[in-house]
């Protein structure tokens, strides 16, 4: 798995100042946590399941932004 401050970290090669590249950041973050699903006492999820609850996240969203 890639670590997120890798990511976090190469973005900012394409911004010109690091306001922008904390503004892109802080959302991408929000978004990623947003969309991940958690497993309830360390229980794993099955890819099923996170592809349903990812699929359902991501309509709420699209919903919600396009209001």
């Amino acid at each position: 798995m890639i670590c997120p401050i890798k990511q976090r970290c190469y973005p900012m090669l394409g911004f010109r100042n690091c306001e922008s590249a904390s503004r892109f950041c802080s959302a991408f973050d929000e978004l990623r946590n947003y969309l991940r699903a958690r497993s309830v006492e360390d229980e794993p999820i099955t890819a099923s399941t996170r592809r349903e609850i990812f699929a359902a996240r991501w309509s709420d969203l699209m919903t919600e932004l396009a209001a």
